[in-house]
């Protein structure tokens, strides 16, 4: 009877640690309205604040690099906030959920944070100093500026980055 018990016990564990599993999903963003969003209280040594939209194609190829960096990057003290410019707040939530990022998430609906960074096209990125000094933006994205937008957030991080660079280089 014990050995039966055992072995109904062990079958009920392995059931509920599969329905854990199944139930707790990856890691998920933290997404907050700009009204609560304040750069200066973000904690980091460098941020990597990116501008994007659900419609943006750009934007989407540009989610799975944001995620490798902030993984890549993080326990040297950087940052990605990814802000939401959508209207349709629906659009933006299926992005996310799609996307899967465990990054911060600030939407932005009312455009007010993008119209103080003057954002023009989407995706805009900015590497910003713990004080939210600029050391570089970049525009558009496009998978082989990956390398370099990799070597600004090094040069940033080992203090080489200290004077502003600015890439336009669409979308």
């Amino acid at each position: 009877m014990s050995t039966l018990r055992s072995t109904n016990l062990f079958r009920v564990g392995r059931w509920l640690i599969a329905a854990w599993l199944l139930t707790a999903g990856p890691a998920r963003a933290e997404t907050i309205a700009v009204e609560d969003f304040e750069l200066h209280s973000v904690g980091a040594r460098l941020v990597y604040l990116d501008f994007w939209a659900s419609w943006c194609a750009p934007c989407k190829a540009s989610f799975p690099w944001m995620q490798q960096i902030s993984d890549q990057f993080a326990s040297q003290g950087l940052k990605i906030i990814a802000v939401n410019v959508d209207r349709d707040q629906l659009a933006a939530e299926r992005f996310i959920e799609a996307q899967q990022p465990t990054f911060e998430i600030v939407l932005d609906p009312s455009g007010r944070l993008a119209s103080d960074y003057g954002i023009r096209t989407m995706p805009t990125s900015f590497l910003l100093r713990p004080d939210g000094s600029r050391l570089s933006m970049h525009s558009g994205f496009r998978l082989h500026d990956r390398a370099e937008l990799e070597a600004h957030i090094r040069r940033a991080l080992d203090g080489s980055l200290v004077t502003p660079h600015a890439s336009e280089n669409g979308s």
